[in-house]
């Protein structure tokens, strides 16, 4: 009779503990995940912030003096432009709020000389 003393391989509680990990894993992946989609705002936040720095750019190229209120492509954001002329200066604010609950997520403000 031969006793196999040198087995490679992995044992019963090796494995377990293997997979008890990975589930680990894919609970605390999958409820991180879970949290992004129910919290939008987190996923809209760099967009509305290109959306405020574009539409400050527009204003200060074009010398743009109206209001404005518009939503993006999705129909989510809200961004309202207003400026307030003061003789040869000129206040341009854009704010990007959240439509489903008008919460603000970016403001920006610049003064121009006109």
């Amino acid at each position: 009779m031969v006793l196999l003393k040198n087995q490679d391989g992995y044992s019963l509680i090796e494995s377990l503990v293997s997979i008890v990990l990975l589930g680990l894993i894919v609970v605390f992946s999958t409820m991180a995940v879970t949290g992004l989609f129910t919290r939008p705002k987190i996923l809209l936040k760099g967009e509305a912030c290109l959306m405020a720095e574009q539409e400050i750019n527009y204003s200060l190229k074009y010398h743009v003096t109206t209001d404005t209120t518009y939503t993006n492509e999705t129909g989510n954001l809200i961004v309202t432009r207003t400026t307030t002329p003061a003789g040869n200066l000129a206040n341009i604010q854009v704010e990007v709020v959240y439509k489903g609950n008008h919460e603000k997520i970016a403001m920006l403000s610049v003064t121009d000389y006109r």
